[in-house]
This record gives C-alpha cells, sequence and structure tokens, in this order.
C-alpha cells in the first residue's frame, strides 16, 4: 500500500479569530496514545483583578479623622487663584463644592478649615495603601493616583473565597479611615472602570465583560475632556456605544491608542501591568522617655526598631544584609554602630544579640536619649526547602552555611569585620603569596584556583611525600637573629625542600626550607636564600 500524502485543506475560520495562512497542511492524524497523568497536576488559577477606588484620598491624606465631622476643606493653588481641591461631608452640606474658589468657600462657611495641598502627602499615603495591599497577593498595582488593582486569581483560595479576601481588605482599609469602592473583573482595566462607575461589580469570565461594561460612563476612562467632549457631541457617552463605532474610522479619528485600550479592556489584547516594588529605605526612630547609659537596655529598647523591621522586610520578603544604628545624645556626638547579620532575614533575636555583643567594646561619652535604625538597601529573600533530620545523618548544606553565617556573624561583632578574615588558597609555589586573606563570604570550592603547596606529592616509584609546612605564616620572612638571640641555634629536623620560583615576575626566590625546632621546644620553618654567599637563616612560619 502507498504511503499517505499530505492533504491541503482550506481552512475553517470562525467569527472573529484571525485569518490564518491560505492553506494549512494537514498530515494524517498520529494513533491516539493515552498520556499518563502527571502526579498532583493542578491547573493555573486563571487571573482575576480587583479594583479598590479611592475617591476621597486627596482629603484623607491631609486631614485626621478626628477632623473629619467638621467642615474643613484642602486647599490648591492654581493659576494664582486658590481654589478647593478635596472636602469633608460636613463641608459639603454647607455647599461647597470641589473646584469652587477660596473666596466663594469662605463666603459660604466662615469657620472653614483649611489645610494647603501638598503632593507628597497623597503619595506617601498611597504607598501605605499598596503595602497593605501587599499582604493580600504579591501582585499590586498602581493603576493611577486612587486606583489600586490587584491580581487575586490565587489568593481568593487562600484567604477562602472572594468573599473572604474582600472583606478583610475592606476592613483593613476602612480601619485607617479610608472610603473606597471596588469591582472585579477578568482583565485589570474593565476592574478599575467598574470600580469607578458600578461598584461591587464582579465579572468572572471574559465572556461576561461585553455585558458588564455595556452602561459603563466614558468619564471612568480617563480621557482627555476635549476626546469627551468630540464623543458626547456624536451622541457616544458610554462603552456600549463607542464599541458600535467602526474600528478603523475610531482609530482613524481618535488614535490607535484608545482603541488598545478598549482590546485590552475587553480581553481581546494582551495588556501587561507594572507591579509595585518597595525599594524605599527603611528609617525607624525610638525616642526614650529617659536618657539611658546602660548598653544591656539599649540593646532591649532596640528590639522595638527591629521588630518592626523584621514586619517591613518580611512584607516585601526581602533580606537584610547590613543595619546602621544612630544612638542620640544631648550633649555629645551621635554613636553610629553598623551591622552586617549575613543571610537571616527575620531573626529578630539573633539581630539583638548581634547589637549586644556590638556595644560591649563602646564608651559612650553621654547618656542616649534617641535611637535610630535605618537600612539603605534590601535583598530579595531565598527561601531554602526544609530537610528531614534522621538519626545518624549530617546536617544539610544549607543547614551548615546558616550555622557558619551565624558564628561569622557573632565574632564580627565581638571582634570587629575587619578582624575575621579566611584563607584563600592561590596557584603559587611561593609560601607567602600561596594563601591570602579574604572576605569568608568569597571563599569557595571555585576560588582555590590550581594546586596548593599544602598537599601531599605522590612521586612516581616511591612512597608519597608529605610536606612539612606550617599554616602559620609571618608576613614577611624575618631574619633568625631577630627573634631569637644570637646564642640560639635550630636544631634541623625536616629537608630540605627547595623553591625555585618566580622568575617571570621579578620576585624570583631560591630557597631550602627546613623544620627546625629551638630550645624552648616551639618548631619552626626557617630558610636560606642559595644565592647568599654567607647563608643566613630567616624564619618563615611556626609550628601550632
Amino acid at each position: 500500500m502507498a504511503a499517505s500524502r499530505p492533504v491541503r485543506r482550506l481552512p475553517t475560520v470562525q467569527a472573529g479569530e484571525p485569518l490564518p495562512l491560505p492553506f494549512e497542511v494537514l498530515e494524517p492524524a498520529p494513533p491516539e496514545t493515552v498520556q499518563p497523568m502527571l502526579p498532583n497536576a493542578r491547573a493555573a488559577a486563571p487571573r482575576r483583578w480587583l479594583a479598590v477606588s479611592l475617591p476621597e484620598l486627596i482629603m484623607e491624606s491631609h486631614i485626621d479623622p478626628a477632623q473629619r465631622g467638621v467642615a474643613a476643606a484642602v486647599i490648591v493653588q492654581d493659576g494664582g487663584q486658590l481654589s478647593v481641591r478635596a472636602l469633608t461631608s460636613a463641608a459639603a452640606e454647607q455647599g461647597i463644592a470641589d473646584g469652587m474658589t477660596l473666596a466663594a468657600a469662605m463666603a459660604l462657611s466662615p469657620d472653614l478649615r483649611l489645610y494647603t495641598f501638598f503632593p507628597e502627602r497623597v503619595v506617601q499615603c498611597r504607598d501605605e495603601l499598596l503595602q497593605v495591599a501587599l499582604r493580600f497577593t504579591p501582585t499590586v498595582v498602581c493603576h493611577r493616583a486612587d486606583v489600586l488593582l490587584l491580581e487575586i486569581g490565587a489568593s481568593r483560595r487562600l484567604f477562602g473565597g472572594f468573599d473572604r479576601l474582600l472583606a478583610l481588605l475592606t476592613h483593613e482599609l476602612q480601619r485607617r479611615g479610608h472610603a473606597l469602592t471596588t469591582a472585579m473583573a477578568p482583565t485589570p482595566r474593565a476592574a478599575a472602570w467598574l470600580a469607578l462607575s458600578q461598584p461591587g461589580a464582579a465579572v468572572d469570565t471574559v465572556a461576561q465583560l461585553d455585558a458588564a461594561l455595556r452602561d459603563v460612563s466614558l468619564s471612568a476612562l480617563g480621557w482627555p475632556d476635549e476626546l469627551l467632549r468630540r464623543l458626547a457631541a456624536m451622541g457616544v457617552r458610554s462603552l456600549g456605544e463607542c464599541r458600535r463605532l467602526p474600528r478603523a474610522g475610531f482609530a482613524k479619528r481618535f488614535g490607535p491608542t484608545r482603541l488598545l485600550e478598549l482590546d485590552r479592556a475587553y480581553g481581546q489584547t494582551a495588556d501587561p501591568q507594572q507591579s509595585y516594588q518597595p525599594d524605599e529605605p527603611f528609617v525607624a526612630r525610638l525616642e526614650l522617655t529617659t536618657e539611658i547609659a546602660d548598653k544591656t537596655r539599649l540593646a532591649g529598647m532596640a528590639a522595638v526598631l527591629l521588630e518592626r523591621l523584621a514586619r517591613f522586610a518580611r512584607r516585601r520578603q526581602r533580606c537584610v544584609r547590613a543595619m546602621q544604628f544612630t544612638f542620640y545624645a544631648i550633649d555629645a556626638p551621635a554613636t553610629v554602630r553598623v551591622l552586617r547579620p549575613g543571610v537571616l532575614a527575620q531573626e529578630v533575636g539573633h539581630w539583638q544579640r548581634l547589637l549586644a555583643l556590638d556595644l560591649e567594646p563602646v564608651d559612650f561619652r553621654a547618656p542616649t536619649i534617641l535611637i535610630e535604625l535605618t537600612v539603605g538597601a534590601f535583598e530579595p529573600l531565598r527561601a531554602r526547602n526544609g530537610v528531614l533530620a534522621l538519626a545518624g545523618d549530617r546536617p544539610s548544606e544549607d543547614v551548615q552555611a546558616a550555622a557558619t553565617q551565624l558564628l561569622l556573624s557573632r565574632l564580627r561583632a565581638r571582634l570587629g569585620r575587619e578582624s575575621v578574615k579566611a584563607l584563600r588558597l592561590h596557584a603559587d609555589h611561593r609560601p607567602e603569596r600561596a594563601m591570602q586573606l579574604s572576605e569568608p563570604e568569597s571563599v569557595s570550592a571555585d576560588s582555590c584556583v590550581g594546586l596548593s603547596p599544602w598537599r601531599e606529592l605522590v612521586l612516581p616509584g616511591s612512597a608519597p611525600l608529605i610536606l612539612q609546612r606550617p599554616l602559620w605564616l609571618l608576613h614577611e620572612p624575618k631574619p633568625f637573629t631577630e627573634l631569637f638571640s644570637a646564642t640560639t641555634k635550630p636544631v634541623l629536623c625536616h629537608g630540605p625542600e627547595r623553591i625555585e620560583t618566580g622568575w617571570w615576575d621579578g620576585a624570583e626566590v631560591q630557597r631550602d626550607y627546613y623544620m627546625a625546632r629551638v630550645v624552648d621546644g616551639r618548631r619552626i620553618w626557617v630558610f636560606r636564600e642559595r644565592a647568599d654567599t654567607a647563608p643566613r637563616w630567616f624564619v618563615h612560619g611556626f609550628f601550632g
């Protein structure tokens, strides 16, 4: 039987689908095979966006909650004229409206309390709300100044359903004194438009967006006023009416950007969003009720700031590499101490013990009245899976690394950072260059380049030759007479080991090394220069 040939067939196109190639090649269908199901396979949670509109954010960021029961307004200077930007409900009851001039507002309410508008206050309040939203989902977007977007596709199951998540979020924001409206949709723009125009709406699928957005006013889209006036002159005031316009004519008259916004809102085109990434530094201060000079009490009081730092890092899944404490006094300069706790991100007890060790050698000139804690930069927290420790098993590499970092941080706090170094092997036969001091974090298996002179040599046809070398080397070899009296003579025990190298870099050595013993029983490592006409002994190291 002849082999079956590919069949050319015109494709079938459904309404609304993009056109494929002019024809497609259909290969013969392979025999059906049953694919094994992966264990614990679970489809990804569908994306759902919760929009939170904050219509009174300007008023809430400027007026204290205790003062919102009286007539008050936030005043902004616009073109040399003062006007009302936001106001309380008590001021609105007296006839004051947003955009009214200050003179007209004062004529209606002579006792009106005035607050100057500061944009940075709105930004600070919005950032605080973004940080609150991060408790419910890791994907939070600032759609505009007064609208936040939360991707809650996977968070709904975590919090026991959409209703419970919405109740918890609403309670948290209302507890902070904020008024809000919400809406849910499968696309971010649709959720934002619904929250501004139809609060409380909940759309679950893309197929339901056409009916849900039909009556949304174009004023909720944030388009320019001139564009809205042109559309209103055409009798278009809602999204449903806007969608009935010809696409080509709409793009030509109003620009392709507006058409792209509509396609993204209705789920016809991808709508990527930039998630909020809180990279701001952490600064916290604790003003003491009385002057404190005791170091133990200062370390205990600083635990309050460390708890705040731990909560700050935990919400952002960040790791603290270094922190700075500043202890202020009244009649003396401030004392600054820097702690580097290593990879531990949220261990408040560990931080407090390090601070207590670091403060032991500090001499405070005057009692402390204010403590400030600052962290300039954070790093992503890289969590690791735990390992079940069975009887007789060695600790895992992660556990050993954490214990090593804990020991290093305590040694540095006790002795100082410059006093704790690690030995790094270097491929050089000159002993003074074969080992170098470096930071402990930079030493790894990859940093040991080449072979070390501290090794066992296997010679052909003979037993292994073990090099007798000490680990305690002097920075520079010193003459024997500088370290010992003139009457002391070294007793050679092992050697010689000849080292001739370095001719290529101008630091050539030609030495014969011996292990020797002196009268007090110490073992030393000595050598003689082969080029010396009168051989002299030099001490290069000590054996333990």
